[in-house]
């Protein structure tokens, strides 16, 4: 029959056991995000150009693809990174804009871009909170667009997109009043964080709100 000092030893045992698991489940979930992340972009990539390689060699070839897309998008790094090359991006763009079907396409595409990334005057994306899905319930937002007065609101509205946790490709798009939206000192790189982590990680931009 055990004994208490059996039990103790049991007891000691399983939650040892049980703290080195959870640990360990700690310890290798950034890692399996980053595999799963890391996949998913390979596969993307490389599917971009690996078809076209299989049939030109006849058999796959596993990380071609993604090769020849690092490489695309270094030579349209390079190209647009001079005059010539800015006028040929210039170029491409009015020619897509003429495009009846593309041109709705690859505009909806430019304007996402150029709101994420630094714009003439050298902002980046407004990261805010907005009170979703009820009131006194916050979620970080992305200002996409300033509309004017009168337009939807008296006083001017945003236009907000909410990415949804952990996945940031889907979300919910809101025009709210100025007034209803909260400022953060963000980045849109620490929002992101935010966001893949789930709230694990919180920057120091969104102990400090202010109104935009």
């Amino acid at each position: 029959m055990p004994t208490s000092a059996d039990k103790g030893l049991v007891s000691r045992i399983v939650g040892h056991m049980r703290r080195t698991f959870v640990a360990g489940t700690l310890a290798a979930f950034p890692l399996i995000v980053t595999y799963i992340m890391v996949k998913w972009l390979f596969g993307f990539l490389d599917g971009l150009f690996a078809p076209l390689v299989e049939r030109i060699a006849g058999f796959h070839i596993p990380g071609v693809g993604l090769l020849i897309s690092l490489a695309v998008f270094y030579a349209f790094g390079m190209i647009s990174a001079n005059v010539i090359g800015r006028q040929i991006e210039g170029g491409l763009e009015q020619l897509m804009s003429r495009l009846p079907v593309l041109k709705t396409i690859y505009s909806s595409a430019k304007q996402v871009v150029d709101s994420f990334s630094a714009g003439k005057k050298g902002r980046s994306q407004r990261v805010v909170l907005v009170e979703f899905p009820a009131k006194g319930h916050y979620m970080v937002g992305f200002v996409t667009q300033e509309i004017q007065p009168g337009s939807i609101h008296a006083e001017g509205s945003l236009g907000v997109f909410i990415p949804t946790s952990p996945n940031p490709t889907s979300g919910a798009l809101l025009f709210l009043p100025r007034e209803s939206v909260i400022q953060t000192a963000m980045t849109a790189e620490e929002a992101f964080k935010v966001i893949l982590s789930g709230g694990v990680i919180v920057p120091e931009g969104l102990k400090g709100p202010g109104r935009p």
